[in-house]
């Protein structure tokens, strides 16, 4: 069975929160940031809704992700445009900002790029 096999709507179901805090820990643990699983869980946490998971296909899930990664390539971008000019007067604190932000649309890269590689 492919995802275009998916079509089924998956109903509404309940978030598991502890499941969803244990799935961010591994995660940050895989990519060697563990001390990031906190932060982006609280802050994740504070804007999901608190409500239950939509019913969605995997397929308009998977959607989801990816105009969510394609928004943070922009922001990324758009910041990096607004710094600029003061990057390239060689301001300290924009070459901070260039490298953090540069290191962000990295991730942003590397997540786009495992939604789009078949696992096998």
């Amino acid at each position: 069975m492919g995802l275009e096999d998916v079509s089924t709507i998956v109903a509404e179901i309940a978030r598991d929160i502890p499941y969803e805090h244990h799935l961010t820990a591994m995660a940050a643990e895989a990519a060697s940031v563990p001390h990031a699983a906190a932060s982006i869980t609280r802050y994740a946490d504070s804007r999901a809704w608190a409500g239950g998971i939509r019913g969605r296909t995997i397929a308009q899930w998977r959607v989801e992700i990816e105009q969510e990664l394609a928004d943070a390539r922009s922001y990324c971008v758009f910041l990096i445009t607004v710094i600029r000019p003061w990057f390239d007067a060689g301001e300290s604190w924009a070459c901070d900002e260039y490298v953090q932000t540069m290191g962000c649309l990295v991730g942003v890269l590397a997540a786009w790029a495992a939604l789009h590689t078949s696992p096998s």
